[in-house]
């Protein structure tokens, strides 16, 4: 994939300048740095319980199971499929040929006491890979990208959930600078409230606090910047099967994207995305103390922003400044 000179992005393909990767112990450091999220919800909502993009690139904010024992070890292995790679912040960085995006996460609770208004606290680390069947980047492969995590698991009251959690991205074609960002965020789970028809509704602020996690055409006109996040994620249950319906739209200030020419483009809502996710258990992989979750999706964006229509275009995975895309996914889940 073309893209011109200085172009700096979360892609494999999107930089020709190779970043000197940064000293093991800010990375370190990084996997001890705390945040907080409700375990509320159950496993076999992993991927689209969570505020965020609803599959594998963000499924650590996958809630604990009830209140587990505290001082308990748990996994939770995901193998996502996907037909598109699109990013957090609705960069399309390939659309062609297989991603496979495996996910591995620890957690182990801290505190368990639903009497408690502090009803859990959890500590989750973990890693995500990002694997295309079309080798590109800088130095050109497979592996294009892994990411590394870690943060706190809470509920207050019963019913909220805090969440906050810091993330590295780590370019492995040594396309782009390794980036760290945070996020930080609030869920509101309205069960008890609506029932069936609960909405599970959340906001999400996610600052970036070292390199950028967006497109970066003009140097001059890039820093530090942050973006917001609004959603609901319904879900109902049909006997064995589990539907769920998230849906988002994220809002970015001035300059947060840039158009073609490298200049701050303007700010307000970047793009909307809305999905179908279903989900089936298979009980013959399944034991006593482990779950085996099948799901297949389909998600739709709508894209926005200016900037974000010409970083794509920029970017050689939309030439018609589409608006509209439809991403599918298939793929595993395993608790332990």
């Amino acid at each position: 994939m073309a893209c011109p000179p200085g172009l700096v992005v979360r892609s494999p393909e999107a930089s020709t300048v190779a970043p000197p990767q940064p000293p093991i112990f800010p990375v370190l450091r990084l996997l001890i740095i705390f945040a907080w999220a409700a375990p509320a919800l159950t496993w076999a909502g992993d991927l689209a319980d969570m505020p965020g993009v609803p599959f594998a690139q963000e499924a650590y904010w996958a809630p604990v199971v009830g209140y587990p024992r505290p001082g308990s070890l748990h996994a939770v292995f995901n193998l996502d499929c996907t037909d598109q790679d699109v990013t957090p912040h609705g960069l399309i960085l390939e659309n062609q040929g297989v991603i496979v995006q495996p996910l591995l996460l620890f957690y182990t609770p801290l505190h368990a006491d639903p009497a408690d208004w502090l009803g859990n606290v959890t500590f989750t680390a973990g890693g995500w890979g990002n694997w295309h069947s079309r080798p590109g980047g800088k130095d050109p492969g497979n592996w294009r990208e892994v990411d590394i995590f870690s943060g706190l698991t809470c509920i207050v009251e019963r019913d909220w959930q805090l969440t906050s959690f810091c993330s590295a991205y780590l370019s492995q074609t040594h396309s782009y600078p390794t980036a760290w960002d945070c996020a930080l965020a609030v869920t509101y789970d309205d069960t008890r409230l609506l029932g069936s028809a609960a909405m599970h509704p959340f906001v999400e602020y996610r600052p970036q606090i070292h390199g950028s996690t967006t497109a970066v055409i003009d140097p001059e006109n890039a820093g530090k910047t942050y973006s917001f996040r609004l959603g609901i994620i319904p879900q109902h249950q049909f006997g064995p099967l589990r539907l769920e319906m998230p849906a988002f739209l994220t809002w970015v200030p001035e300059g947060f994207y840039q158009d073609n020419a490298g200049r701050p483009a303007a700010g307000g809502i970047g793009f909307m995305s809305a999905a179908l996710k279903l989900s089936m258990p298979l009980e013959y992989l399944s034991t006593k103390n482990t779950s085996t979750t099948l799901y297949a999706a389909a998600q739709y964006y709508r894209i926005v922003n200016g900037g974000l229509l010409d970083t794509n275009e920029v970017l050689g995975t939309s030439a018609r400044r589409e608006h509209d895309i439809l991403q599918f996914h298939l793929g595993i889940r395993s608790a332990f």
